[in-house]
């Protein structure tokens, strides 16, 4: 039986499955857009569900909410198609902004997604029509080391348990905690996507500290971001300050 079918006796597996549902939301959220999911939102179900899920989390008040309350304002100026305009241009070729290896070194940058790819493979995560190093990938990857956490936890499996848990502080301290905060900088024009990375950067840092990772950051110059004759990110600004969903 899935943990959805269980009955949550233990806090740890609670906390853990509730995780799980916050990287599942910011999964989401650095997807394509679909007007499902942006109608989810707009009728509250994406703040209900992180208020409901980070009630439980040790660090919460690490986690800087008013990020996700000023998406949720933008999303209400954007018809859908200005957002996937924006979208297009964050995972375009020119600039790749939401792929981690997009900020290594280009001698190392191979390596780097080898080994975002044996993480997955190891853990029977799969991936198809994309590089394993979209943000939206390790997102969703850190979602099911999670929900296995709280699986092992409920069946008492403590080795399990100590696997996942070892899995997340090195993909935390190898991948994800390395490279989010440069998102901050690249999205910093753009309607929703800059609260939204921003929410995302106080997120990994509070799982940072929550797992003990100390990732060493990555960094990049901006500047780089913007080679090959690639767009300014700031025309997604104008428009986007069209009507809402109808």
């Amino acid at each position: 039986m899935g943990i959805g079918g269980r009955r949550m006796r233990s806090s740890a597996a609670e906390v853990a499955f509730q995780r799980g549902r916050i990287y599942e939301l910011l999964s989401y959220l650095f997807w394509s857009p679909s007007r499902e999911y942006i109608e989810f939102i707009q009728e509250g179900g994406l703040e209900d569900t992180f208020r409901e899920s980070l009630a439980v989390y040790p660090l919460r008040e690490k986690i800087d909410a008013s990020f996700l309350q000023k998406a949720v304002a933008d999303l209400g100026r954007m018809p859908l198609e200005a957002l996937q305009a924006c979208y297009e241009t964050l995972e375009t070729p020119r600039l790749k902004i939401l792929y981690e290896c997009r900020y290594h070194q280009p001698f190392c940058s191979h390596q780097e997604m080898a080994d975002v790819a044996g993480f997955y493979r190891a853990f029977g995560f799969t991936f198809a029509g994309e590089r394993p190093d979209h943000i939206s990938y390790e997102l969703d990857f850190m979602r099911l080391l999670a929900l296995k956490e709280a699986v092992a936890e409920l069946d008492g499996n403590r080795e399990a348990r100590m696997v996942c848990l070892e899995a997340e502080r090195a993909f935390l301290r190898d991948h994800l905690g390395r490279w989010v905060h440069l998102l901050v900088g690249a999205t910093e024009a753009m309607d929703f996507y800059s609260p939204m990375a921003r929410l995302l950067q106080s997120w990994v840092r509070a799982e940072c500290a929550y797992r003990a990772a100390r990732p060493e950051p990555l960094g990049y110059p901006l500047e780089r971001l913007r080679d090959d004759g690639a767009e300014p990110l700031n025309f997604c600004i104008k428009e986007a300050k069209g009507e809402g969903l109808q």
